[in-house]
């Protein structure tokens, strides 16, 4: 009698022992989910395509410098590549009050992106290619236009994937006739003879 107790706890055992490794390798078939390694795999697998898909996407803004005056639109150019969420973020409180949001375009496209709050523009999913076109030139693929109620100095903060860019604008010492101009600053510290004024 002791031997058949002993070989029904043995043989019970080793059903249970299969049942758990079953159960860590393939999981329940009744709810389709997978084990609990397999859901480890699973989940660490997601993970590293969502960070592809973050690393490859890339974006650059077009004209870093805009210098639209009161009653005029502030057009930003930037060029996407790969999909990513797309926030487009005003710096500071100045940006808020003295520029409106109008527009976002892909590629000609009006899109229709969400307002979070602080004036926020966000696109989940963003992916906006350059079109396989020989018309396209840089400038075309995306566009987000403000409205400037007051021009002065303001600036947005793009985010798109990992990389993070802002546009700038000051129409303070800007003229529209002026085609081209270089900011330049001289600090006595670097200069070897004393600086003469003009």
């Amino acid at each position: 009698m002791r031997n058949i107790l002993s070989i029904i706890i043995i043989v019970v055992m080793i059903g249970l022992i299969g049942i758990g490794m079953s159960f860590l390798f393939s999981g329940d078939n009744s709810n389709n989910s997978g084990g609990f390694f397999s859901n480890i795999y699973n989940s660490i697998t997601k993970q590293n395509q969502e960070e592809k898909e973050v690393k490859g996407a890339s974006a650059k803004i077009v004209n870093l410098h805009s210098h639209p005056l009161q009653g005029e639109n502030w057009i930003i150019s930037f060029e996407t590549e790969g999909t990513a969420d797309l926030k487009i973020i005003p710096d500071d409180q100045a940006t808020i009050d003295d520029d409106e949001f109008v527009a976002l375009y892909c590629n000609g496209v009006k899109m229709e992106p969400q307002i979070l709050p602080g004036d926020i523009i966000y696109y989940k999913d963003w992916r906006c290619d350059r079109p396989f076109s020989a018309n396209a030139t840089a400038g075309e693929v995306a566009q987000v236009i403000h409205y400037t109620k007051k021009s002065g100095k303001h600036t947005f903060r793009f985010e798109f994937g990992n990389e993070t860019m802002y546009a700038y604008n000051s129409a303070a010492w800007h003229h529209p006739s002026w085609t081209k101009r270089k900011k330049i600053t001289i600090q006595n510290a670097n200069v070897d003879s004393d600086l003469t004024n003009f």
